[in-house]
């Protein structure tokens, strides 16, 4: 297995990347996706391909966060590379077929 990143514009890239990102959970894949951001300047303004990316893949992420900048994604960064390459740990749900589930052990 190979990590990967990919780097995506905002509004549409962060939506698209959303279907690689469901499919990396599944196989538990990691992947880090690096999505662009509408400027703070002009946020609430609308504009263009202004969206809350969190709130749209944290459903989908082990860690999903908006960085204000390039020192404070510095910081970041080793703790995010960090929660990406741990194992994931998740429920196990195994539906056993009668034969299975019931097995005849000499007992009538």
């Amino acid at each position: 297995m190979e990590d990967v990143v990919a780097a995506v514009t905002a509004g549409p890239g962060v939506t698209n990347s959303a279907s690689a990102l469901a499919q990396a959970q599944s196989g538990d894949s990691p992947l880090f996706v690096i999505g662009g951001r509408a400027p703070q300047a002009r946020w609430g303004m609308g504009s263009l391909q202004e969206m809350d990316h969190v709130e749209l893949v944290k459903s989908i992420t082990k860690k999903s966060v908006t960085l204000a900048d390039a020192d404070v994604y510095a910081k970041a960064e080793p703790a995010l590379i960090e929660k990406l390459l741990q194992v994931r740990r998740s429920l196990v749900d195994a539906d056993l077929g009668q034969g299975i589930a019931t097995p005849n052990w000499g007992v009538d």
